[in-house]
């Protein structure tokens, strides 16, 4: 421990996002003077915490595309959203991944080295902190059925932070009515899992702070007098998936429950579901619940029906060959969208080996090339999969 005040904790419990340092956490080294050597359990606790949905950002003092190279080497590069990699203050730095994130700061952990520089994240910010060294001996959370789904939908959140034009907020009026937003609101009779995630996990637009049982969801879907609905949210940035629900009692016109999800605060969906519903009293528990204000914002850019949640998209099996770089645009593919298959340049003590490279399949469809094929020695005896029929999309680097 480093005597510091703000610092010490003992497990991931309870953080929605942790941001990462990079020198001195995920490996040991500077980057900026030469070779780095990563930090095994650094990598493992990385891991980990992607299959248990954890979102995860990296605040560094480093140059970006260095950085980049590196972690997409390390095959982590993937598993972050909104990284801030530059020489600004960190705590400007992680304001701004929280910012875009959309947590409260309660839920955020930085991870870092120096205590120092976690010290004055948590003084300037808020935030959890912890020192590395301590963080990485951690009991790592248990894996989630579909984390690739969740991280997919802050993928989103950050393209919208990426589009912003210099005078827009992401909750500005201008900004929204440009995002095209569309919603749809359907029975949740069979999303029974869901609606209890949202419940569990929502804190920051739960407005009716009930707790809810599968018995309860099960009740609510049974009984003709409460009409139970998920709210599912897209924009032109993508798509949010089930993003809130909510529970009306419609003999007392009672909001039973009415939660959404962190990931669309600031859009107005709260505000447009209340005021379509007709305004309906809401209940409470008695603790302190998200402002009402909200719910009385003016919303003209929300549409609703037919161009909002589509049902299930077909999936497409994607097949993706070429260098270490190709890890990064795997990434971007929504797991709702399929799945993604790679076959990289392998690297064997930091030496790349071609056998998965682009230019075995590119050969090896041009006819009466396969002799030649055969008598390059760095591309002799590779494997594909690319002849399987599953493929509907082949990305070639």
């Amino acid at each position: 421990m480093s005597g510091l005040p703000g610092l010490g904790r003992h497990s991931f419990e309870g953080a929605k996002l942790v941001i990462w340092d990079l020198d001195g956490t995920i490996w040991h080294g500077v980057l900026a003077e030469g070779d780095v050597t990563p930090i095994g359990r650094a990598l493992e606790v990385v891991r980990a915490l992607r299959a248990a949905g954890v979102v995860q950002s990296i605040c560094s003092h480093n140059d970006f595309e260095t950085a980049q190279r590196e972690l997409t080497l390390l095959g982590i590069w993937g598993a972050f959203v909104f990284p801030r990699i530059g020489y600004r203050p960190k705590p400007e730095m992680v304001k701004e991944i929280i910012a875009c994130a959309q947590f409260r700061v309660e839920q955020v952990l930085v991870i870092d080295d120096e205590p120092r520089m976690v010290a004055e994240a948590i003084e300037t910010c808020g935030v959890i902190g912890a020192a590395s060294e301590e963080a990485v001996t951690w009991t790592l959370p248990l894996p989630v059925a579909d984390p690739e789904s969740r991280l997919s939908h802050y993928r989103v959140l950050e393209r919208r932070a990426a589009s912003l034009q210099p005078n827009d907020v992401l909750s500005g009026d201008g900004f929204l009515r440009r995002s095209h937003i569309t919603v749809e609101l359907r029975s949740a009779a069979d999303l029974a899992d869901r609606v209890l995630d949202l419940a569990a996990r929502a804190f920051q637009l739960n407005y009716t702070r009930q707790p809810v049982t599968a018995a309860e969801v099960a009740e609510f879907a049974a009984r003709p007098e409460f009409e139970l609905r998920v709210v599912s949210v897209r924009d032109r940035f993508g798509d949010y998936g089930i993003a809130g629900f909510y529970v009306l009692d419609t003999t007392r016109r009672l909001l039973v429950h009415f939660v959404f999800s962190c990931r669309v605060l600031g859009m107005g969906i709260d505000a447009y579901v209340w005021q379509r519903l007709g305004r309906p009293e809401l209940a409470h528990t008695g603790e302190e619940a998200p402002s009402m204000a909200a719910l009385g914002r003016r919303v003209d850019w929300v549409t609703e029906g037919a161009h909002g949640y589509r049902g299930p998209i077909p999936q497409v099996d994607v097949l993706i060959k070429g260098g270490c770089e190709v890890e990064a645009t795997a990434s971007y593919i929504q797991p709702e969208l399929g799945a993604a298959t790679l076959e990289t340049i392998a690297t064997i003590d930091r030496v790349q080996r071609f056998g998965h490279s682009s230019l075995d399949t590119l050969m090896s469809l041009t006819a009466g090339f396969g002799p030649q094929l055969d008598q390059v020695p760095w591309l002799r005896g590779s494997e594909t999969a690319l002849a399987s029929s599953k493929w509907r999309v082949v990305i070639l680097s």
